[in-house]
C-alpha cells in the first residue's frame, strides 16, 4: 500500500524548535488539518528528508545546470560521515561553493533534524498558512511532498 506524506521542514538543517514551539504548532495545524495523522518528527543529527518516488532530478542552484546522480552520492557520502553537519562542497558544474541542503531538487528534498508529517492530506498547504506555520516556528520552512 502506498502513502504520500506532506512533509514541512525548516530551512535551517539544524533547526529545532522549542516544546511550547511545537504545541502551537498542533494547534494550527489541527485546524487546517483536522483529520489527517501528523507526526513530528525529532533526530538528533541532521537527516536527508526525500521526497520519495517524487524524487525526479537534482539542478545546481547557481548555474541551474543538472548534477549527475552519482556525483551527487559522492557529495552525499561525504557529508554522511559528518552525520550531514557539514553540507558545503564545490559544484562539478559551475566549480563554485555550494550546499547540499540549498540544490534544486525535483522534487523538492533538504535536510533537517525536525520534520512535520503529514499522512494522506486531501489538500495541499496553501501559501499564506505555510507564511503563518513559518511565523510560529520563527523560520523559513520547505514543503516536500513524498510518496512511498
Amino acid at each position: 500500500m502506498s502513502v504520500t506524506v506532506l512533509k514541512i521542514i525548516s530551512i535551517k538543517p539544524d533547526f529545532m524548535p522549542t516544546q511550547s514551539v511545537v504545541k502551537q504548532i498542533e494547534v494550527y495545524l489541527n485546524n487546517i488539518f483536522p483529520i489527517e495523522k501528523k507526526v513530528y518528527e525529532f533526530t538528533d543529527d541532521i537527516e536527508f528528508i526525500d521526497p520519495g518516488s517524487n524524487f525526479e532530478k537534482i539542478n545546481c542552484n547557481l548555474c541551474g545546470k543538472n548534477i549527475d546522480i552519482d556525483t551527487w552520492q559522492e557529495e552525499m557520502d561525504t557529508a554522511f560521515e559528518k552525520d550531514f553537519s557539514e553540507l558545503s562542497f564545490t559544484t562539478s558544474c559551475c566549480q563554485r561553493e555550494n550546499n547540499l541542503n540549498d540544490l534544486e531538487y525535483l522534487g523538492p528534498a533538504g535536510f533537517a533534524k525536525f520534520v512535520i508529517n503529514i499522512a494522506d492530506s486531501k489538500r495541499d498547504i496553501s501559501n499564506d498558512e505555510l507564511t503563518a506555520l513559518e511565523q510560529i516556528l520563527g523560520v523559513k520552512v520547505r514543503k516536500i511532498w513524498a510518496h512511498y
